[in-house]
């Protein structure tokens, strides 16, 4: 078993926040703003005389353009026809292994004779492996959130000194560091505010010039968004729904009129901007679209189908709902709100993505509007308050994720939750009472419990009728003023990992946790008292 400290500012192995770029800072010629540099330093490390197994790592925060850079060195023609095979696998703050396997298998097997769902997790490497053994293989794998995630990807790419390339990309410097052993990480640097101008004027004047007379405004408007390219497409995209009038402009000027706030603050508020001006039928749709998993590529039309269910879309006796649907959509995309991920042959919407950092604003309105986000089958239902009995109508929910309204007094979970299929929960911003542990512990399949603030009070106590019969994942974040936490290891018979963020009051960790024959790993970070954990 493995027991970790990790001080803040050190290694973590999960995230509070995730990105991974899913738009593309380009016209529509394809044209990078800024990032010629970038891309020279990164097509120089792939083409270098290394014949090792070499990984090259862009990192930086979210929304600056690492991932539109790796697609624009992926797509590079000087590049493709320098290995035999190339593939792509976004992995995502919330490590999916079986995930990332199936969409290398996808891209590298040629053999389309069996059912991949079908197989083990091991036979899945198995192909992978064969795949590019003894091949020159250049792999993608965007949006790495922990050296775990890396150790797990990286032992079954095959190292045959054959120039064999990995491009990752990362928004934690400790990630990037831990990877990168040939070269250092590169490092992505803000846009200047000439490539900024430039980004926000193409986005926003596709067919025609900027209003002169908006020139001085506009350039300062550009200038708040402190060169990071998503808040200048999110600004333009805002920009672009008004009437392009002096007072219209000073309004969003003035929004963004602070230098003393950091640029991820910042770009929350442009984001907020965008969101608050949205009318009101386009906040329920865009809001839905945040339930749905981090980089999951949405169906259009199972998105539709859902909105109208959810009763979003308005009837008009000229067009079906279907496309009024559609409208709304495209709309969201006009806004920089939603991506374009895939179109049909006839120019339609096939599939589309959510930004990450938008995917948090979604999140974080839905918590302020104090709607529960149930995930069942990977389609979001948002509620008003805690319904127990339309929970409970569920009968195959698998995942629940409750957000409560920070702003909110304390609530209790209900004895009446009764999800005899629910394998993971996550809490938000809840306050529940320790004593609600007891709740959860009659749930008979929850295997995955992640809580961030989700509950307050200084004892946690279990007696011997809590047992968590399959809980494997145990995550703690932020547990307000928790001081003493009791528990053997009969209550939680086959956790596998347990994490633990920020308690900063808690005394130690009772002693027969060690004794846990499941255990892998304890993981404790920014938790300064907790240096006492028997004889684990």
């Amino acid at each position: 078993m493995q027991i970790e400290f990790v001080k803040h500012g050190t290694r973590s192995a999960e995230a509070t926040t995730s990105s991974s770029l899913r738009w593309h800072a380009a016209d529509q010629n394809g044209t990078v703003f800024g990032m010629v540099d970038d891309f020279n330093s990164i097509i120089d490390r792939l083409i270098a005389q290394i014949d090792e197994l070499t990984v090259v790592s862009i990192v930086g925060m979210g929304g600056i353009g690492k991932t539109t850079l790796a697609r624009k060195v992926y797509d590079d023609s000087s590049i493709r026809p320098r290995f035999d095979t190339c593939a792509w696998v976004t992995v995502s703050e919330e490590y999916n292994e079986r995930q990332v396997l199936l969409e290398l298998v996808s891209s590298i097997s040629r053999d389309r004779t069996y059912s991949n769902q079908e197989m083990s997790n091991d036979q899945l490497m198995e192909i992978v492996y064969r795949g590019l053994k003894g091949r020159r293989f250049l792999i993608v794998t965007d949006d790495i959130w922990s050296t775990e995630a890396w150790d797990q990807i990286q032992r079954i790419f095959p190292n045959d000194n054959n120039k064999s390339r990995i491009l990752l990309t990362t928004r934690l410097k400790y990630v990037a560091d831990y990877v990168s052993l040939d070269f250092p990480p590169h490092d992505m640097s803000f846009l200047s505010l000439d490539d900024s101008w430039n980004l926000f004027s193409e986005r926003l004047f596709i067919e025609e010039s900027y209003p002169s007379h908006l020139e001085e405004l506009g350039k300062h408007i550009v200038q708040q968004c402190r060169g990071l390219p998503l808040s200048i497409i999110v600004i333009a995209g805002l920009l672009g729904k008004m009437e392009p009038t002096h007072d219209n402009w000073k309004k969003v000027e003035e929004n963004l009129n602070s230098f003393f706030v950091s640029i991820y603050e910042q770009c929350q508020t442009i984001f907020s901007m965008s969101y608050n001006w949205l009318p009101q039928h386009l906040k329920a749709c865009f809001l839905y679209i945040g339930g749905f998993p981090e980089d999951e590529e949405i169906s259009v039309p199972k998105l539709i189908r859902l909105w109208i269910a959810e009763q979003f879309v308005k009837e008009r006796k000229d067009k079906s709902m279907e496309l009024v649907a559609e409208e709304y959509l495209e709309e969201l995309i006009q806004r920089s709100l939603i991506l374009v991920h895939q179109r049909w042959a006839n120019g339609r919407i096939k599939t589309c993505k959510i930004h990450d950092l938008l995917r948090q604003l979604c999140i974080r309105e839905a918590q302020i509007e104090n709607v529960v986000l149930v995930m069942n089958d990977n389609v979001p239902t948002y509620l008003e308050g805690i319904d127990y009995q339309r929970l409970n109508s569920l009968k195959g929910l698998e995942a629940l994720q409750i957000s409560a309204a920070t702003t909110c007094y304390p609530i209790s979970l209900s004895s009446d939750i009764f999800l005899t299929n629910l394998k993971k929960l996550r809490l938000y911003f809840t306050f529940f009472p320790w004593e609600n542990m007891t709740v959860l512990a009659n749930l008979p399949n929850l295997e995955v419990l992640k809580a961030h603030c989700g509950f307050m009070g200084t004892d946690w106590r279990l007696n011997q009728d809590d047992v968590f019969l399959r809980l494997k994942y145990l995550e703690i974040v932020f547990g307000y003023k928790l001081e003493r936490f009791e528990a053997t290891s009969d209550n939680f018979p086959m956790l596998e990992n347990l994490r633990l963020y920020g308690l900063h009051n808690l005394e130690k960790i009772p002693q027969s946790i060690g004794e846990i024959t499941t255990l892998h790993l304890i993981q404790i970070e920014n938790s300064r008292r907790t240096r006492k954990l028997g004889k684990l």
